[in-house]
């Protein structure tokens, strides 16, 4: 292969490349979810003291 003689990477520098990338992948996903999470917790909240007011007047 072509890849092979221009790329003079050892085994373990692509393995160490892949397991990042997929750390890197994997912890996106899991920030993406928390952040979802926190954010319809806020949407709630912030509905709930918007109908506290409402009945307060």
């Amino acid at each position: 292969m072509i890849s092979d003689l221009t790329d003079k990477k050892t085994d373990e520098q692509e393995i160490s490349e892949e397991i990042i990338s997929l750390l890197h992948s994997f912890s996106m996903k899991m920030y993406s979810k928390r952040r979802k999470q926190i954010n319809a917790i806020l949407r709630r909240s912030e509905g709930a003291d918007e109908q506290n007011e409402e009945q307060e007047k």
